[in-house]
């Protein structure tokens, strides 16, 4: 039976009821207050019955027939409307075309869990079966009763244990459900525990926020409370706990690393109630210290405008280094021995490296073990173990043997070879006349009672005799090599006949292609490197060094090198020739580019934690270069932490350095400020203003 039916019927039993009273009623007085009363409640009843019929009906359908491309019909039609109020079609035609499939896949993957998991699908079909008509029906077939709206109103902040101070500016936040944006919150207000409630504000829009300043009210603990009114009836929230309305500072300080923690990077965050803020980070005093900021725990002692009196600036020593604002932990102790590890085969009488790895020791000790003889015996002591390896000389008391191991430790941490390595005996050592592989000079190599002496394989080709190294597992000796002598030369009487060369190099360097860029003013030098040149400068050989007129009268030179001032802007290329038995060789040449140097400053002092004090001289010092092309002076001013510029000097750039006293409340000359204890920088420009530098960090001014 529908509502409406069932209104109409209890209206019928008032009705019929009026009747049953009036006949049993006793006198006319009684009747009369009968009647009012049943009228009253027939009144009622037909309000409610006309408040339900002025609501538009609930659309519904259910859906019974499976449906797919190419059909046409109501049921498509309703199918439609669904998918249009699930947002995924925007017209209802009555034909289930490609459009309409794609919005049934839309919908069946929506309700994924329900529709396509039951048949194993991970994507929608476009088909309507039994699964899709299940949840249809389940959202619009007409045996569902529609929920009835819950208009509500939701507090999100402060929602408990917030600290709001007194006078600070802060924002309320909510939601509501069903509640018209139009319809504003009509009551905003705060509520202690007893009930008491301060009144903030009346119709403020329903848009989900509202900034207040926290008025001055008795501190402690409240609810935020919240009303507004649908359909003549309130709609209310509170807090879902107390916060704090807490007294009124007027300077607040937080630090990121906790406190005093030296081994964590941290910045402190000042902040008063005009919002002004300034925030200075743990910086490292050098390579050995760090300079850590913290919090004043006394408020009483912050003042409004004036953030140095918030903080405290602690130095520390770091045992173990700074880096990035952090003392350094103690390094883990630990050593590996790289070699010898296992395998090697170390002769007698020769020199081997022993190597290792070590972190957080101070020095390490060197020993040699064979468990199979009972020998233990010291190598080295108090080594340095940053050095990482450690000569070693094979000693005749050492036994032949294939039992040894190193051990090296320190401070109670030890290392052994991984596995054995062997001492065996010495072999005659290899020699070679000629020092190695020298391809201009006969040389003899003589191992074990045998001389091989290099000589010519034709008029281009040489036998060339050589030593390689003894390794660990004993290899090495003579060895040999067929050469074809260089730069096309000859060979005769056992070597090959050199051809003389000459090669240049710059300081500063070159790149590949043989440029080099200077700055006016620095100075180039030039070097040759010759080959294969024998006899007398002057008597056997001549040689020339040869530049660009932007380098006359600005160089001077040895035998091979040559250093040039850069007088002028402009190229010049360098080379040099060498002129021998009417021959010439030229080397190489480099192309030197001069350009104007780039002006520069450097504040170096103060540069941050400086501390100067009131009718106290102190010095500004700093360096420049290029000054010249842009001005010869510079102004040095005091640097205010919101970019304000006190002017304090005027100097030449080449000074670099000025004595300063600074007054208590000094007057600027060029803007209306005093100069007060606080924190400043150094600021010095060129006279353009392109050319400037600050001090680094910021240093203090005190009384």
């Amino acid at each position: 039976m529908s509502v409406k039916k069932f209104i109409s019927v209890i209206i019928v039993l008032v009705a019929f009821s009026l009747v049953f009273n009036v006949a049993r009623a006793a006198t006319a007085e009684e009747l009369s207050a009968e009647i009012a009363r049943l009228q009253a409640q027939i009144a009622q009843l037909q309000k409610q019955l006309a408040e339900i019929q002025a609501k538009p009906a609930v659309w519904c359908h259910d859906f019974n027939t499976n449906l797919r491309i190419g059909d046409s019909s109501s049921e498509i039609t309703a199918l439609q409307t669904v998918l249009q109020k699930e947002g995924f079609l925007t017209e209802v035609s009555g034909e289930f075309d490609e459009k309409t499939a794609s919005a049934v896949v839309g919908f069946q993957e929506k309700y994924k869990a329900e529709i396509l998991t039951p048949w194993g699908l991970e994507h929608g079909t476009g088909y309507v079966g039994k699964t899709t008509r299940a949840k249809l029906n389940a959202l619009y077939g007409c045996g569902v009763i529609p929920p009835f709206p819950v208009k509500s109103i939701t507090v999100l902040s402060p929602n408990g244990g917030e600290q709001w101070a007194v006078g600070s500016t802060q924002t309320i936040t909510w939601k509501t459900n069903n509640v018209p944006a139009s319809q504003p919150i009509n009551i905003v207000s705060f509520k202690d525990s007893s009930g008491t409630e301060y009144h903030l504000l009346y119709d403020t829009p329903n848009d989900g926020s509202q900034a207040i300043t926290v008025p001055n009210i008795t501190l402690g603990s409240y609810r935020l409370y919240l009303e507004t009114t649908v359909d003549k009836k309130p709609v209310f929230d509170y807090s879902g706990n107390y916060f704090s309305i807490v007294p009124k500072q007027a300077i607040t300080c937080t630090d990121s690393d906790g406190g005093d923690e030296i081994y964590t990077k941290g910045t402190i965050a000042i902040k008063n109630s005009k919002g002004n803020q300034w925030t200075y980070t743990d910086y490292c005093q050098d390579s050995t210290a760090v300079q850590e900021y913290n919090c004043l725990s006394d408020a009483s002692r912050y003042t409004e405008d004036n953030a140095s009196n918030a903080y405290l600036l602690a130095y520390h020593s770091c045992p173990y280094g700074c880096q990035n604002g952090v003392c350094l932990a103690q390094p883990q102790k630990s050593i590996t021995i790289l070699s010898p590890n296992g395998g090697e085969k170390w002769q007698i009488g020769q020199t081997y490296e022993i190597k290792w790895v070590a972190s957080g020791l101070s020095s390490v000790g060197i020993n040699i073990e064979n468990d199979a003889i009972n020998l233990s015996t010291g190598i080295a002591d108090n080594v340095s173990p940053g050095i990482g390896s450690y000569s070693w000389t094979i000693p005749s008391s050492l036994a032949v043997g294939d039992k040894y191991e190193i051990l090296i430790g320190g401070e109670k941490v030890i290392d052994v070879s991984d596995n054995y390595f062997s001492i065996v005996e010495a072999t005659t050592a290899c020699t070679d006349s000629d020092g190695g592989k020298n391809y201009y000079q006969k040389g003899t190599v003589t191992e074990n009672g045998k001389t091989y002496t290099d000589y010519c394989q034709g008029a281009f080709y040489l036998k060339e005799y050589f030593c390689l190294p003894y390794s660990s597992i004993g290899l090495g000796g003579a060895a040999e090599e067929n050469v074809v002598c260089p730069n096309g030369g000859s060979c005769k009487d056992g070597a090959c006949v050199a051809t003389p060369s000459i090669a240049i190099n710059s300081n500063p360097q070159a790149d590949s292609s043989g440029n080099v860029t200077i700055k006016q003013g620095n100075q180039i030098t030039i070097t040759g490197v010759p080959s294969n040149l024998s006899g007398q400068m002057g008597v056997d050989y001549t040689r020339a060094f040869f530049f660009d007129s932007i380098f006359n009268n600005s160089c001077s030179n040895t035998d091979w090198v040559m250093t040039c001032t850069a007088n002028q802007i402009g190229t010049s290329n360098f080379y040099i020739r060498l002129y021998k038995g009417g021959q010439t060789y030229q080397s190489n040449v480099i192309k030197v580019t001069v350009v104007a140097p780039t002006p520069s400053i450097t504040v170096l002092s103060p540069n941050g934690g400086e501390r100067w004090i009131f009718s106290v001289p102190q010095t500004i010092t700093w360096t420049s270069t290029g000054m010249t092309t842009k001005g010869m002076n510079v102004y040095i001013y005091l640097a205010f932490p919101d970019g304000a510029m006190c002017k304090l000097a005027e100097r030449s750039a080449l000074d670099g350095v000025q004595t300063i006293t600074l007054q208590e409340n000094q007057q600027c000359p060029n803007i209306p400020r005093t100069i007060t204890a606080g924190q400043y920088k150094i600021a010095i420009y060129g006279e353009d203003e392109t050319v400037k530098d600050f001090s680094d960090n910021y240093f203090s001014v005190v009384d």
